[in-house]
């Protein structure tokens, strides 16, 4: 049988999840490849990362966490916690062009100007009906209740890519994402209007607070 470790530096750019994996051992016996992780298993370690390492981590001024997000995801949780009244700064980076079907938008959502025809009799469906369009929303807690409508703007002024802007939740919880569309009543048609939603980006949330 022989045996390689792999060690935490062959898992460079793969982020804290492979930093707490390591040591991973590979065991090589008959022809067939295992793993064998040392002292705990791979639920534990994913239990501590979820719900110990991450939130202390959050509350580090200066710590953050990043997650990609695709447009036609209707409510994709991130696995990032985040404590009630502290402030939190929100980059929504552009990673493939944002397009609601043929419309060409970006993070700052679009309004009547670019709408066609059709999407108005949509319009009381919107998730946040007073919202623009494709708007990113932040959702504290899965049951809804507490969103947020960020107000983003270009970071710098003048590209295209990158967005920031400023977040404090009014109480505890994982943060989910989802862009401002049309949804309906029915289950099997509830996120239908997701489907021709086009583009990607990478959220980064940065707790600000000082730790206390």
């Amino acid at each position: 049988m022989e045996a390689a470790v792999v060690s935490s530096e062959h898992l460079e750019g793969f982020g804290r999840r492979a930093v707490l994996c390591a040591p991973v051992v590979a065991e090589e016996h008959e022809g067939q490849r295992t793993f064998a992780k040392e002292m705990t298993t791979d639920l534990e370690l994913r239990e501590l990362e979820d719900w110990v390492v991450a939130p202390r981590l959050l509350q580090v001024p200066g710590v953050a966490d990043v997650v990609p997000f695709a447009t036609n995801n209707v409510c994709m949780p991130t696995g990032i916690r985040v404590t009630k009244g502290e402030d939190y700064k929100v980059t929504v980076t552009v990673t493939s062009d944002w397009f609601d079907r043929s419309i060409a938008t970006d993070p700052q959502g679009f309004s009547f100007r670019k709408m066609s025809f059709l999407m108005y009799p949509a319009l009381p469906f919107r998730r946040i009906v007073f919202a623009k369009w494709y708007a990113p929303i932040l959702r504290v807690g899965s049951k809804g209740g507490e969103e947020h409508v960020l107000d983003l703007k270009p970071a710098p002024p003048g590209q295209t890519k990158s967005y920031e802007a400023a977040f404090k939740p009014r109480g505890d919880g994982e943060v989910f994402v989802f862009v401002n569309d049309a949804v309906w009543g029915f289950p099997w048609i509830y996120g239908a209007n997701y489907a021709n939603n086009h583009g990607t980006a990478a959220i980064r949330i940065e707790h600000l607070d000082p730790v206390r």
